[in-house]
């Protein structure tokens, strides 16, 4: 499942995910449509931290599975 898509309108490092607990085996990260694998997950602060910044106007999507009690 898409879980965040972002339409880049200044330049970030990182993705604040919007569900607590993902399990991040599951993580994948997508720039323009195109799987990228330089990035990391910061459990401590739940977001997808990139390993660049993409440039204006990049679309940025990730996607995860979450833990479910």
């Amino acid at each position: 499942w898409l879980s965040e898509s972002s339409y880049l309108t200044q330049k970030i490092d990182y993705i604040e995910l919007s569900r607590p607990e993902p399990i991040p085996e599951s993580i994948v990260v997508y720039v323009n449509q195109e799987a990228i694998h330089d990035w990391s997950y910061v459990e401590e602060s739940n977001i997808v931290q990139l390993g660049f910044v993409p440039g204006y106007g990049a679309v940025v999507e990730v996607g995860y599975n979450v833990y479910v009690n």
